[in-house]
Parts: structure tokens; C-alpha cells; sequence
């Protein structure tokens, strides 16, 4: 039922996010992107909106997801 927003790197993520207010219902990110890493992008989308579904996605270990991130409600992490 989501509908998807695709953006090329970080910084694009972030603008659509910002565009899209209340209407964005799940974030899905990879660590290691272009311009803003996805935990800085989960991290500011979660400033503002702190119930928001993240999924943080990575071919590393979650070992480089800042813990608060990682350990916060409504977040899973897939590896």
C-alpha cells in the first residue's frame, strides 16, 4: 500500500522527504549512499518526525549504524 518515492542519492532523499511532509509513511535506506549517508538522513527525518518507520539497509554489519538509531522504536535493520 506504499507508494514509492525514488531519489539517487542522500540529499535528493532528503528534499523529496521534505516535500512529501506528513504524507511519507516508511523510509527505506542504505548506509552507504552519495552526498548524505542514510543514517543521517534516518536522523533528520526522525528530528521532526519521530515515529517514522525507518528501515536501514546495508551489505556491511549494523556495527556502523549509530546504536541510538538502531536501538530506537520503529526501526529495523536488514543485512
Amino acid at each position: 500500500g506504499y507508494d514509492v518515492v525514488v531519489a539517487t542519492d542522500g540529499r535528493e532523499a532528503l528534499q523529496r522527504a521534505e516535500e512529501m511532509g506528513d504524507s511519507l509513511g516508511l523510509l527505506v535506506t542504505d548506509y552507504d549512499m552519495p552526498a548524505l549517508r542514510g543514517d543521517v538522513l534516518a536522523a533528520t527525518l526522525r528530528a521532526t518526525r519521530p515515529t517514522l518507520p525507518v528501515v536501514l539497509m546495508s551489505g556491511f554489519t549494523s556495527e556502523g549504524w549509530p546504536a541510538d538509531l538502531v536501538a530506537a522504536p520503529h526501526t529495523v535493520v536488514v543485512e
